[in-house]
C-alpha cells in the first residue's frame, strides 16, 4: 500500500512529499527546515569549481551532439539527393 493511499485521520491533512520522503528515507544531509529537500546554496569555491567543471562537460558535449545532428542531417540530404 503506498503512503498516499493510506487513510488520513480526521482533521489532519494528507502528508507532503516531504513528509513522505522523511518516513521513507530519514532526514538525511540537504534536508533545509523550512524549505524541505532543496539544494542549499554553497559558498566555497571548491562546489564553484565543480559546477564550473560540470558546465564546461556537459557544453562540449551538447556542441559535439550539435556536430553530429549537422552531418547527420548532411549525409541524409546527400542520400536523397542521391535516390
Amino acid at each position: 500500500m503506498s503512503i498516499r493511499s493510506q487513510p488520513t485521520p480526521e482533521g489532519s491533512t494528507a502528508p507532503t512529499d516531504d513528509d513522505i520522503c522523511d518516513e521513507v528515507l530519514g532526514r538525511r544531509t540537504g534536508y533545509v527546515t523550512g524549505l524541505g529537500y532543496a539544494v542549499a546554496a554553497s559558498s566555497s569555491r571548491a562546489s564553484h569549481g565543480h559546477c564550473d567543471a560540470r558546465l564546461r562537460e556537459m557544453e562540449r558535449r551538447h556542441e559535439e551532439d550539435r556536430r553530429r545532428a549537422e552531418e547527420d542531417r548532411r549525409r541524409s540530404q546527400a542520400d536523397i539527393a542521391a535516390l
